[in-house]
């Protein structure tokens, strides 16, 4: 009986010994941290700094945002093309 109460606390020891996950980030991994944002004003779409389509934006149109979270606040939807992925996630039901 001794040794299967011995069993027990090495289990629960190794089970608190195992480091968690880190929590997920935003934005998500892939994702460069040092992009900045464009948006346009008219379509409400924006996108990463360095995305091709930024180059069709008309200069008055143009809106920069440090931080993606800010331009999601403020309703832009993420270019289907330079933020694929966070846009297919929003999209999602």
């Amino acid at each position: 009986m001794l040794a299967g109460w011995l069993v027990i606390l090495v289990i629960l020891a190794a089970s608190c010994n195992r480091t968690q996950p880190p929590p997920p980030t935003f934005p998500p991994a892939g994702l460069a941290d040092n992009v900045t944002y464009v948006a346009d004003s008219e379509s409400r779409i924006v996108h990463r700094s360095d995305c091709e389509h930024v180059a069709e934006i008309k200069k008055a149109n143009r809106v920069s945002f440090k931080l993606l979270p800010d331009a999601l606040a403020e309703r832009y939807t993420p270019c289907k093309h330079c933020l694929a992925r966070l846009r297919a996630a929003n999209d999602k039901p």
